[in-house]
């Protein structure tokens, strides 16, 4: 359908109306297709899936919610819980719900999901991979750092193996790690693996683009030093999951688009 090829072409650009235009084309696509096909057909499935995708970019969340919800529905009916792409549903509707700051109901989503990828993919593969760190990233929100690091760990292991020491997305994992690490005091270790990931990004790099890792070592050094007395200067736990890095925000892959245009 040309309306939805146009859609998908313009959803590739970052300005408000461009994004705007790309909503207007799916919802006329959704409309055409539930007249044609009805509301519970493939044909339909796929613009709908099309137009919550489009809505979480714009950002509309609370709407793109209800309709990743139907999609999900028709997806398990249709293909199962195991398909790619009710997986990639289910985890579209796991990043609206964690931008609604709806953890729990968010992490439980993303557990479910990296459930049924290890069980039909194994471990190794791509997609598995991405939910391990997905999971991580929403423990990390929610302050529960012990089991964010067992899956960090578990991730890097894996981008070892898989992947190699100087990969890129070894290195960044790295990163993360340390900003775990950090947070539950282990100054050490941190400050070990930050220079670990220091030295391969100046093998890879040069001595270019280091400020971040330098900063991690920096903030790791500083928690060192102040660690006779950290029982007293301890903060109390908090009810708002707010104590995440910044940075963590960005692990997580936007949108899962497997749905080819029809």
């Amino acid at each position: 359908m040309a309306m939805n090829s146009l859609g998908l072409v313009l959803r590739k650009f970052e300005d408000i109306e461009s994004k705007q235009k790309a909503e207007d084309l799916y919802r006329r696509a959704l409309s055409v297709a539930e007249r044609l096909h009805g509301p519970d057909s493939a044909p339909t499935l796929i613009h709908k899936q099309n137009l919550a995708i489009a809505l979480l970019n714009e950002p509309h969340y609370e709407e793109a919610t209800i309709m990743l919800q139907s999609v999900l529905s028709l997806r398990e009916r249709f293909s199962g819980e195991e398909d790619p792409n009710t997986l990639a549903v289910m985890a579209n509707l796991g990043l609206s719900l964690l931008e609604q700051e709806k953890y729990q109901e968010a992490k439980n989503l993303y557990r479910k999901v990296l459930t049924i990828s290890l069980r039909v993919h194994g471990e190794k593969h791509p997609s598995t991979m991405r939910y391990i760190n997905d999971v991580a990233v929403i423990l990390n929100k929610q302050c529960e750092y012990e089991e964010a690091q067992i899956l960090r760990e578990r991730l890097l292991k894996l981008n070892r193996t898989v992947l190699g020491e100087e990969h890129p997305d070894t290195i960044k994992n790295m990163g993360y790690l340390v900003d775990v690490l950090t947070a539950q005091d282990k100054c050490e270790e941190a400050k070990g693996l930050c220079r670990h990931a220091l030295d391969l990004m100046k093998k890879i790099f040069g001595n270019t683009d280091l400020e971040t890792l330098d900063s991690k070592e920096d903030m790791a050094q500083s928690k060192d030093e102040e660690a006779e007395d950290i029982e007293s200067q301890r903060p109390v736990l908090r009810d708002a999951p707010s104590c995440s890095a910044d940075q963590e925000q960005e692990e997580f892959t936007a949108v899962v688009d497997t749905v080819p245009p029809a």
